[in-house]
């Protein structure tokens, strides 16, 4: 944590990791943090935690559940398109493509139980910074009898703070929250996956002069929208040049696992081949569709995204804000980030962590300048 930089400007929380394979099998990843130069304190201490798992495995199939993102509609045309290329490989004897699980789960390298209680005192406000610093999983996070104030995300304070009662954090994203601690006990602060977090996707929170055995219990249903943290009515400035993208899936096309396009072809570390003609300077609007049953992470580096739109957009709406890592659900969430630096937006499966975005998003992009050099580990 670098809490000496005085050319911040304000908040900044990153992740770094070592390359990709290394940091999936030993899980070596954590949080960078950089203080504003003036910070409210408006809260007593914080807590870092880092989520990761282990043990990964091989399996064919199965889909992640969505239901937690908002809105939950979705472009019945653009669904229709991936569902009729799976329909098509299954018939020819395809089988489902490679997903990936774990055995094993932990926060800051613990896995629930195992570590040292977040210890905490009645009428405290703690501020956290939950990094979920996995390869492909989207995470949750509870914490019994308690809310969760949002004021950031990926270290940008977001315009709007809101209380949630559960944290959803997309590949790579960070999330910044401060909880008022109103509710004595031992919990158990967790995923809401019984599996995941039986199997370590938990930490103990502990009230001084409390003791006994931690408890969880399920929060009451609730959706993960970004809207929320935006500014309704601001207008964007419109863009120089709109590029058209559409995100398929081959399923089982490389010995077993899914391929991936944008436009009809997937990515060469081979040739490298640019794709998108682009022009320093330029404003440019990705007009981005997902046509596949998974959410995607999209990430842009070095540059800034700003979620101008979507397809509610007919109906009236739209909102701002600024955030580096956002699922934008089926219909895609609006976040405009007039000062979000690169980074990512998983797209819903016809949105994100399936991304399901079976919506309309539309970004604009510009390429920042940067003062100091600036990198962050997302794979």
């Amino acid at each position: 944590m670098d809490r000496e930089n005085k050319l911040a400007q304000r908040q900044r929380s990153s992740a770094c990791s070592k390359p990709a394979a290394t940091q999936r099998n030993s899980g070596q990843a954590g949080p960078i943090y950089i203080e504003p130069r003036n910070e409210p304190g408006n809260y007593d201490r914080e807590v870092f935690l880092v989520l990761k798992e282990f043990e990964p495995t091989l399996s064919r199939g199965g889909d992640m559940a969505q239901d937690f993102l908002a809105p939950a509609a979705h472009d019945k045309a653009l669904e229709e398109t991936g569902e009729a290329a799976m329909r098509a490989s299954l018939a020819k004897g395809m089988p489902h493509g490679f997903e990936v699980g774990y055995g094993l789960f932990s926060i800051n390298g613990r896995m629930l139980g195992q570590g040292e209680p977040v210890r905490v005192k009645l009428g405290e406000r703690v501020l956290f910074h939950v990094l979920n610093a996995s390869a492909t999983e989207i995470r949750s996070v509870a914490l019994p009898g308690h809310t969760f104030r949002v004021v950031a995300l990926d270290g940008n304070l977001v315009p709007t703070p809101a209380e949630v009662p559960v944290l959803w954090i997309g590949t790579a994203e960070r999330v910044s929250a401060i909880v008022e601690m109103n509710h004595p006990g031992v919990w158990v602060m967790g995923d809401l996956a019984d599996d995941d977090r039986d199997h370590g996707m938990g930490i103990v929170v502990e009230y001084a002069g409390r003791t006994g055995k931690p408890r969880w219990s399920a929060p009451k249903p609730s959706k993960w929208d970004y809207t929320r943290f935006g500014k309704p009515g601001t207008a964007a400035a419109m863009p120089d040049e709109t590029i058209e993208m559409i995100f398929e899936k081959n399923n089982a096309a490389l010995d077993g696992f899914n391929q991936w396009t944008i436009n009809g072809t997937p990515f060469s570390m081979e040739t490298m081949e640019p794709k998108l003609p682009i022009r320093q300077g330029r404003r440019y609007r990705l007009h981005m569709r997902n046509a596949s049953d998974d959410i995607h992470p999209v990430h842009l580096h070095r540059h800034r995204l700003r979620v101008d739109r979507d397809r509610r957009e007919s109906h009236g709406w739209r909102a701002q804000g600024r955030c580096d890592a956002g699922r934008l659900s089926g219909g895609g969430g609006g976040l405009h980030s007039r000062q979000s630096r690169a980074h990512t937006v998983p797209l819903p499966p016809a949105t994100a962590h399936g991304l399901r975005f079976h919506g309309v998003v539309r970004l604009c992009v510009k390429q920042p300048t940067f003062g100091a050099r600036q990198w962050h580990g997302k794979n």
